[in-house]
């Protein structure tokens, strides 16, 4: 049996988001208000702006574009109720907070492993993020966040599935000094990755 290898060609010991007892990925796009969704959605189509390049990137930029400055007050809106909430559940005024997540939403939709994959639905989800009316972008946020989360979850899949198989490689070469991490972690635990800077255009 070959020595398992990481799919996507990711490092062979990246600590991962754990699954709750129902199997849920626990990613940071789960469990959040309708509010705090649309900001992380339009983290992930910043992202995608940013990183995403090809024949239509053009076209994934002219959609975010369009999606920023049709909902720019609902984005606005939701921004302070994240800030509020942050400082609420910590005791400050939610600012330092927001930026800090803000760095580790653009770190995690920035994964190397799973670019293509992100890259691909999110040229799909920019399309329609662009011709939503801004009264229902809410729920749309919801939904679509997460679908754009889906390339991660099976990304996460994937990687658990190598260290399954990687456990029983090592079974049988116990002589090999092992290079995976020894356990998944919390989504806050992810380690960091380059920060990315905002896209032109967005904030």
């Amino acid at each position: 049996m070959p020595m398992p290898v990481p799919p996507n060609s990711a490092a062979p010991n990246l600590i991962i988001p754990i699954t709750d007892v129902n199997g849920r990925r626990m990613t940071p796009n789960v469990d959040l208000s309708p509010e705090q969704a649309l900001w992380q959605f339009r983290i992930a189509l910043n992202v995608a702006a940013l990183n995403c390049r090809g024949p239509d990137e053009a076209i994934l930029v002219a959609n975010y574009s369009r999606f920023l400055t049709t909902n720019r007050t609902a984005i606005s809106r939701a921004e302070r109720w994240v800030i509020a909430d942050l400082g609420r559940r910590n005791g400050t005024n939610g600012i330092a907070l927001r930026d800090s997540l803000s760095t580790r939403l653009y770190n995690y939709f920035a994964q190397p492993p799973v670019l293509r994959s992100f890259c691909e639905r999110a040229f799909a989800i920019a399309g329609l993020a662009a011709n939503e009316p801004t009264a229902g972008i809410l729920p749309f946020a919801q939904t679509q966040l997460a679908a754009v989360d889906q390339p991660f979850v099976d990304f996460y899949a994937a990687y658990d599935r190598y260290r399954a198989d990687y456990a029983i490689w090592r079974s049988m070469n116990p002589q090999t000094p092992s290079t995976i991490a020894p356990a998944a972690v919390a989504p806050s635990a992810v380690a960091p990755m380059p920060s990315t800077s905002v896209a032109p255009g967005g904030s």
